[in-house]
């Protein structure tokens, strides 16, 4: 008796040993975002009861999972027959599983239910099913289908469809969201001073840092010399609201809801100031930009709060010098503590006009008749509608005259570090440096930013400077901006519930780790906001209008100009899939602290008419004209739509080209502008601006 009481108890720890090693991919409670094979109205239904998962399937249909495989991997369902209302006397279904990998054209069937299968369902007998999936490394669709004979009405049940083994078919969770914790702890003794010094619109590769050769930026340049630069960095939205809430929050927009004009931080949403501020921290923020400020909640933490456009007297747009002489004036007052302050500086954001000599440094040869125009959000608002043509000499016009602020606004960072160095005030300080979005200018035939999220969009620079440095380190691991608040946290030993950071901390980068693979995410601007994800060296682009699907591989095009969905169906589809469940996650983390309307000030409205975002006159918080000029969701604002198969329009642009073959329009121009023509809901365009931050 004890021989197989010792041999039960063998089998069983060597299961729980398996189970241990095991990753399940859940495919009924994820079958929301399958992709369907058949009428709109033949989606499955599922049912959870007891432990078990089942998907009810019409026959004559199919339903799509998109899979990465990093190993052997098993398929384990369990099938059946009775339909939702109670067993059925009409033919029995059949099952069938076919998978296909990137290699391979065609699909490849795995498992078709037999007679004998079907004749014992008949009498309710049931099966559980085992399918070893291809030993691959890569993207497998695997597809789950029921039919019956002659196409009779029928419904087959699929138990506990489930992928088991050593894959990582669901990166996202659709649960809870994942990351580092933040919230009010215990005070901390411990633990250094931190500084952010974020700039409007930066974008990366027009720092010398980050190799343009147009001597930008000799003061960051510097400083990121001694520093760990990030060389993958991407933004969360390509606006300046919604990404600042990503960078105090650690949360996607989609979560903390902070995504149009009249709405901010719902009241329970928490801020890295707060955290830091509860566990003894003296916290500032100095800002130039309305977009960045107490109009969205964005003062949470902060024990002081300098609103540079709000001064008495002032003019509505705020130069860098007044930025730089506020936050030294500021560290003047608070360095003897550990202290916390954000720095949020307008430049090299337009209007672009520096103050001499930086004024006409790298456009000052140039003849032509946008010589001294001082609209420039005026002059790409005719570009990017079509109204106004540009030569190639235009076009290295206004990107000069980005180059100009960007260089002025360096000088004024410039002066802050040094304060920094000659105070010793780097030798216990943590400084981020980092821009919110990018600019384009002229990429991709559009000039700003907002409603594009190609690379000049939607990359940044980032920059992290230690107390003890390490010296110049580059990191090439992807990382967002939601990681930031995450990592400060991690360094001032601040804990807290678990869930509410969704960035992870940078921290192993700095000890010259690999950071874990995760994918990043990144959205426009409007009702129906096209989305980014990043994944595995890949860009993929989607905008629900027109269901369009873009796929660039960076290693081959880091600057985005040959779109492969067509080449790569499968990739489409896997991360079409990573973004519908990521915005499952969001839509059930969102309704936790809904956006709280807000109200402009005079002040705010007059600032942010000065940047050129908006018509003063639409009226801040009614929730007539909330945002970009459209109601806004009652409950969320994450886009999430169902998923399915739909006929996709031909994309326009042709390999190696950014234009279409019918004209000076590439294809996700025309359809901005066909959805401006026709104006249904859905643009992501305001109707005011060429954006609205």
């Amino acid at each position: 008796m004890w021989k197989y009481v010792v041999v039960i108890l063998a089998l069983t720890l060597s299961a729980c040993g398996r189970r241990e090693a095991v990753e399940v991919y859940d495919l009924g409670r994820n079958v929301d975002v399958a992709e369907l094979d058949g009428p709109a109205d033949a989606r499955p239904e599922t049912t959870v009861s007891a432990g078990f998962v089942k998907i009810f399937q019409k026959a004559g249909t199919s339903i799509s999972y998109y899979i990465k495989l990093d190993a052997d991997s098993v398929l384990a369902f369990g099938i059946g027959s009775e339909p939702p209302d109670g067993p059925s006397k009409g033919p029995v279904p059949e099952y069938v599983v076919t998978v296909r990998t990137e290699d391979e054209k065609d699909a490849v069937q795995v498992y078709r239910d037999g007679w004998t299968g079907r004749l014992l369902r008949r009498v309710g007998l049931r099966k559980n099913i085992r399918v070893s999936l291809p030993r691959i490394r890569g993207i497998v669709r695997v597809t789950l289908k029921v039919q019956s004979e002659d196409n009779e009405p029928a419904t087959g049940i699929w138990v506990n469809p489930r992928v088991e083994g050593r894959s990582s078919a669901s990166p996202v969770s659709t649960s809870a969201a994942s990351g580092s914790t933040m919230g009010g702890g215990a005070p901390s003794d411990a633990g250094p001073s931190f500084m952010i010094v974020l700039l409007d619109a930066a974008r990366r590769d027009r720092f010398g840092c980050y190799g343009y050769g147009g001597h930008t930026t000799p003061n960051i340049d510097r400083f990121a010399a001694d520093s760990v630069v990030f060389q993958n960095a991407y933004c969360e939205a390509v606006y300046t609201q919604a990404s600042v809430g990503s960078l105090l929050t650690s949360e996607y927009p989609d979560r903390h809801g902070s995504v149009r004009k009249g709405y901010g931080l719902g009241p329970d949403t928490r801020t890295i100031a707060q955290v830091l501020q509860e566990a003894g921290w003296e916290t500032g923020l100095i800002t130039a930009s309305p977009n960045a400020s107490s109009l969205y909640g964005y003062e949470r933490g902060f024990d002081t709060v300098s609103e540079l456009y709000k001064r008495p007297g002032g003019k509505g747009v705020v130069d860098a010098v007044e930025v730089a002489d506020a936050g030294i004036d500021w560290l003047r007052a608070h360095s003897d503590k550990r202290f916390f302050l954000y720095l949020h500086f307008r430049e090299p954001h337009g209007p672009l006009r520096p103050p001499p000599p930086f004024y006409g440094k790298f456009s000052g040869g140039y003849p032509g008749p946008l010589k001294d125009n001082n609209q420039t959000d005026d002059l790409f608002t005719l570009v990017n509608t079509g109204k106004l043509a540009l030569t190639p000499e235009d076009s290295s016009y206004l990107a000069h005259r980005y180059d100009e602020n960007l260089s002025y606004v360096d000088s004024e960072v410039g002066r802050l570090l040094e304060y920094l160095r000659s105070q010793k005030l780097l030798e216990r300080t943590v400084l981020f440096l980092l821009g919110d979005h990018g600019e384009a200018l002229g990429e991709h035939d559009f000039f700003g930013h907002n409603e594009t999220l190609y690379q000049e969009a939607s990359r940044i620079p980032l920059m992290m400077h230690l107390p003890s440095s390490p010296g110049y380190r580059s990191v090439g691991d992807p990382v967002g901006i939601i990681d930031v608040a995450a990592t400060m946290a991690g360094l001032a030993h601040a804990h807290a519930q678990a869930g509410a950071f969704q960035g992870r901390s940078l921290v192993p980068a700095i000890r010259g780790e690999s950071l874990a693979h995760v994918p990043l995410f990144t959205r426009t601007t409007g009702d129906t906001p096209a989305y980014g994800v990043m994944d595995d060296g890949y860009r993929y682009l989607y905008t629900a209008y027109g269901d369009r699907r873009e796929l660039y591989e960076l290693a081959d095009d880091p600057v985005e100009k040959i779109d492969v969905a067509e080449e790569r169906e499968l990739r489409v589809g896997y991360m079409h899939q990573l973004y519908l469940l990521w915005a499952k996650t969001q839509a059930s983390l969102a309704p936790a602290s809904p956006p709280t309307q807000v109200n402009a000030s005079p002040e705010d409205v007059a600032a942010l008419a000065g940047l050129g975002y908006v018509d003063p006159g639409q009226g801040y918080g009614s929730p007539d004209v909330a945002g970009e000029g459209s109601e806004p969701d009652e409950t969320t604002q994450t886009a999430y739509p169902r998923a399915g198969k739909e006929p996709k329009p031909k994309l326009q642009r042709k390999h190696g080209q950014t234009q279409p073959s019918e004209g000076a329009e590439n294809g996700s121009r025309k359809l901005r502008r066909e959805h401006r023509k026709t104006g249904e809901k859905g643009t992501t365009r305001s109707p005011v601006t060429h954006q609205a931050e």
